[in-house]
């Protein structure tokens, strides 16, 4: 079995059917291996939550071509990367009825689930000062937005999966908050977990190049194609 936990080489992706046309991003070079960080910034439009969701399995529509691989066998559509990964999205979907708890598991399916998952989710939300007075069982109602975005990273710290993709999930944390965020990143993948962000914020790029070898990347795009490029970070 590959050490890698996905691959890109001479990858195309482009829409099919009723958007065809729309958006193409080439892939030239891109590896994930367990332990690393891969940081992603991009022109507007250029499709850098496009290509996350693609990882994630979540794009039906888009057709590839070129060699991707998992684990080291030929994917044959995005939807064979649907079990790799866990994403996260300022655009999830909580549930304010439900309470911390319950919004932290939600779509983790149990055998995912790690054995000890309370007591991380409650250092980690201790850490970040967002309980209320019941803990994991306070209602999502009685947390802040940034308490809201712990939440969805708690969603990455639950899960068994190794392949981590988090798209500008510190947009509404402010700077003390979001370093705790990145910090259980790093602490993540030096235990083995994979990390793909994206994030606009020059504060969050400039504090995981500086405490991890992180890679980064940028996708440039040019009326209505996008190229992926691997950048030089200084200590990737």
């Amino acid at each position: 079995m590959s050490a890698e936990l996905v691959s890109f080489s001479a990858v195309s992706l482009r829409y099919r059917g009723v958007r065809a046309g729309s958006w193409h991003l080439d892939v030239p070079d891109f590896r994930v291996s367990p332990g690393e960080i891969h940081l992603l910034a991009g022109d507007n439009m250029s499709g850098k939550s496009t290509f996350l969701r693609f990882l994630a399995g979540m794009e039906t529509d888009i057709l590839a071509t070129g060699e991707i691989r998992r684990f080291g066998a030929p994917v044959v559509t995005g939807a064979d990367l649907a079990d790799l990964s866990v994403m996260l999205s300022s655009e999830d979907i909580m549930f304010p009825e439900l309470s911390v708890e319950e919004n932290v598991t939600l779509g983790v399916d149990r055998p995912d689930l790690t054995p000890d998952w309370p007591e991380s989710a409650r250092k980690l939300f201790t850490d970040a000062g967002v309980f209320g007075d019941k803990g994991l069982k306070s209602p999502l109602t009685t947390l802040s937005s940034g308490g809201m975005s712990i939440v969805k990273f708690c969603r990455a710290l639950v899960s068994r999966r190794p392949l981590v993709l988090m798209d500008e999930v510190s947009s509404f944390l402010d700077p003390e908050r979001a370093r705790l965020v990145l910090a259980a990143a790093i602490e993540f993948a030096r235990s083995g977990r994979a990390f793909v962000i994206v994030s606009h914020n020059a504060r969050d790029r400039e504090y995981l190049v500086e405490k991890f070898p992180t890679k980064s990347y940028h996708i440039s795009r040019h009326q209505d194609r996008s190229v992926l490029t691997r950048l030089d970070s200084g200590n990737a």
